[in-house]
């Protein structure tokens, strides 16, 4: 998305690698950036396939900038998921190549979905 190499997991996560995501995706302006975050697991023991977080985020706002984008403030949090690293789940999902799908699903056809994405 931005250059930036997806962090391995959830304690790979930065407010630097937020800040850039963010900036990337228009949904911050610069010079605002993310001041701290707290990841909270969710989904867990429910068949998921993978380790999903919502990301609570909070924002550095210098006292001449404004959060800027289409509904006038940055996101108060983002869902992000880490693949497993269970190798029993990953061989499964390795032989279905479902990671591949569901990136292939975001990047190409997303786009015309009726659902918020």
């Amino acid at each position: 998305m931005n250059g930036v190499p997806f962090p391995r997991g959830v304690d790979g996560l930065s407010v630097d690698w937020l800040t850039s995501v963010l900036h990337s995706a228009e949904r911050l302006s610069a010079p605002v950036g993310v001041a701290s975050f707290r990841a909270e697991r969710i989904g867990e023991g429910v068949g998921m396939t993978s380790y999903l977080y919502r990301i609570h985020l909070t924002y550095e706002v210098p006292a001449s900038g404004t959060v800027v984008h289409a509904d006038g403030s940055a996101p108060a949090t983002v869902i992000l998921k880490f693949a497993t690293d269970d190798p029993t789940t990953r061989s499964m999902i390795d032989s279905l190549s479902l990671y591949q799908r569901e990136v292939r699903f975001y990047a190409e056809l997303s786009e015309g979905n009726p659902f918020r994405i």
